[in-house]
């Protein structure tokens, strides 16, 4: 039996990795990656490497391997979303972030290596036995990395979106972690409502949407493709931020640690400043402004 599989088989590089070239997607995110497409989502493809090996554009199989016809169809609609720039975390399900897996779906901001700053300042930083809040959680990468440093902590994942806590909700039973965890549905621009979803907490975390308004039409298509609402930070990028330093008091009765873009760190202080506060900025490895520490 012969049957022709569309677009995966080439001569040369992959037909994979000419397709993605075609929309200007880089290779290096190609053959390998749509390899661990399936190895990682647990589907096993086990002749992939004599499959892009082939000359032809057809490849016979006999009806003992018509097993693994499911596999190349996925992999092929697999690679079609990626061709559209959809991002690789969405169609693999997950994303690696600090020293965890995490599930990410298009519900979720994708979790990024740059945040991984935020962890480690506020592992160093928070006081021994802390109640602290992860305000706009997303997946809750930020908090429940945390935890996993620190046994002594809670955590209270605050995000606005149902759908988006669900998301922390499973990623907190996958790492064992939820009994340390409270997940609430409140809106963090909204004091009433961090009230009663428990503040003020010992400490704040928050990554919050902090990309200018006009700002996010120039994104690329890949992060077009992740929810508006967890980028948009309003006119200047700075909403969340005056918002929650405006009632600091409320919600936290010690530091707020935030992740801000790299060009905020004059903005942080000055609005720290507006507020009766201290705020430091720690710069990331590229010596660009990555987390603000806000203090009384």
């Amino acid at each position: 039996m012969t049957i022709l599989i569309t677009g995966l088989i080439g001569s040369g590089k992959s037909a994979a990795a000419r397709r993605f070239e075609a929309r200007g997607i880089p290779v290096y995110d190609s053959d390998s990656r749509c390899k661990a497409l399936y190895d990682e989502g647990g589907i096993f493809i086990s002749d992939w490497e004599s499959l892009l090996a082939q000359k032809d554009t057809t490849v016979t199989f006999t009806v003992a391997e018509m097993g693994n016809l499911a596999d190349y169809a996925a992999l092929d609609a697999a690679i079609a979303r990626r061709e559209a720039h959809e991002p690789l975390a969405y169609i693999v399900g997950s994303r690696g972030f600090w020293r965890d897996d995490f599930i990410v779906t298009k519900d979720t901001l994708i979790p990024r290596p740059e945040t991984e700053l935020l962890v480690e300042t506020a592992v160093r930083m928070l006081p021994r036995g802390a109640r602290f809040a992860d305000l706009c959680t997303g997946t809750g990468c930020v908090g429940l990395s945390i935890l996993r440093e620190r046994p002594d902590l809670t955590v209270t994942l605050v995000d606005l979106f149902p759908a988006t806590l669900d998301v922390a909700r499973a990623n907190a039973a996958a790492l064992g972690l939820a009994p340390r965890v409270t997940f609430v549905q409140a809106d963090v621009l909204d004091p009433a409502q961090l009230t009663v979803a428990g503040a003020p907490w010992d400490a704040v975390v928050s990554n919050p949407p902090y990309i200018p308004t006009r700002v996010i039409p120039t994104l690329s298509p890949e992060v077009l493709h992740e929810p508006s609402a967890a980028l948009d930070g309003g006119d200047d990028g700075l909403t969340f931020y005056r918002a929650m330093l405006s009632g600091a008091e409320d919600i936290s009765k010690g530091p707020i640690y935030f992740e801000i873009g790299y060009d905020q760190g004059d903005a942080l202080p000055a609005i720290a400043a507006a507020h009766g506060y201290s705020c430091e900025i720690i710069p990331d490895l590229a010596g660009l402004s990555r987390v603000a520490v806000v203090r009384s």
